[in-house]
């Protein structure tokens, strides 16, 4: 259910409990300010957390935001200037849409590829895909027996003929 209203620190239970067990995981340098508590699988801070009545596991960076701000917009990220996940530096903690994320990745470099032979899922090459689009704009050829031949289901090489998943002209 999505919230309208910010999540103030008064919403929290025990917001004074919360910032001792928080700030007593937290070991402070000169730079980035790192999470010593639970990290999740994906190399995030995660906490748990009392609020609406009941408990949540939430990123760190959420509740160094909180506990700084006193506010935090539910519909919003919040995002590291210093790309680092197990960061709480509040100072490195802004709030974004998903969009400004991603805009922010893209711009210092750090995005994946979502598509093409650079996607860490990619089984077929450029080289190929364009060879069966080729082949499948000439006629006389079914996708299914083009992704057999390329080893992948006829979904993947459907997307990939259309241009979904691998860009025309190129990776």
């Amino acid at each position: 259910m999505a919230h309208r209203t910010p999540l103030l620190l008064t919403d929290v239970y025990d917001p004074e409990a919360l910032a001792v067990r928080f700030w007593a995981r937290v070991s402070k340098g000169d730079g980035c300010w790192l999470w010593t508590g639970h990290i999740s699988t994906n190399g995030y801070a995660q906490i748990w957390v009392m609020y609406d009545g009941r408990g949540h596991t939430i990123p760190a960076s959420r509740v160094a935001y909180l506990l700084e701000h006193g506010a935090l917009d539910r519909e919003l990220l919040v995002c590291h200037t210093c790309d680092n996940p197990p960061c709480v530096r509040p100072s490195h903690l802004w709030q974004g849409t998903t969009a400004q994320n991603i805009e922010d990745c893209a711009r210092k470099g750090r995005r994946a590829p979502h598509a093409g032979e650079g996607h860490w899922r990619a089984v077929m090459t450029a080289a190929t895909v364009e060879a069966a689009r080729a082949r499948y704009a000439a006629g006389g050829v079914t996708q299914k027996r083009l992704a057999f031949e390329a080893g992948v289901s006829k979904e993947v090489m459907h997307h990939a003929l259309h241009g979904h998943t691998y860009p025309r002209g190129g990776s």
